[in-house]
């Protein structure tokens, strides 16, 4: 019998479907094919952070090391530090880096540096409108802050800023004592 190359491989599939080795072969690559599906579905994670439950964000949260990441704070706020987590850990140590997660936990706040105040080198201080960061949240605040900052950076103070008339507060930060108040026009 006399069998052209197409004829052949017209014939392979039943030839195919009939041998031990390929039907083995093909177990095992449908076996490794589900295995990576499985994990390529992990990397769908990003895409579903906006609804991920509280311990999920946690344990995720725990997996990127985000060392500033606060298990008792709002889901929303969970949620956000995590999707920015890249951009913070890329700039750690920066003013622009502890400034985005001092806003995302306390609202808005500003970092001032040393030479505008006339402080000592190295040195800088914090103006925000949130008075809670003095009072119920101070030592959330100082110990993410301190995940956040340059490490050789010293914060001088933490000033209040309220509307209206302002009254600005300025707090050594070591302490939480009040040093001074000062009233100024916004």
């Amino acid at each position: 019998m006399d069998l052209s190359m197409m004829d052949f491989v017209k014939m392979l599939p039943f030839f195919m479907q009939t041998d031990a080795a390929d039907i083995g072969l093909a177990g095992a690559v449908d076996t490794i094919i589900e295995e990576v599906y499985s994990k390529i579905i992990l990397f769908t994670t990003w895409d579903k952070i906006d609804v991920l439950s509280s311990d999920e964000l946690d344990e995720l949260a725990e997996e990127l090391h985000i060392s500033w990441y606060d298990k008792t704070s709002a889901i929303d706020i969970r949620r956000s530090i995590i999707k920015e987590s890249d951009l913070v850990h890329a700039k750690l140590g920066t003013n622009w880096a502890a400034k985005q997660v001092i806003n995302k936990y306390f609202g808005e706040g500003e970092i001032v540096d040393w030479y505008t105040y006339g402080g000592e080198p190295g040195h800088f201080k914090i103006q925000t409108l949130n008075q809670s960061i003095l009072k119920e949240k101070y030592e959330q605040f100082m110990c993410i802050l301190d995940k956040v900052k340059r490490k050789s950076a010293q914060m001088d103070s933490i000033e209040l800023i309220m509307d209206g008339l302002i009254e600005i507060k300025t707090y050594l930060a070591t302490t939480n004592s009040e040093l001074m108040t000062t009233y100024v026009r916004r």
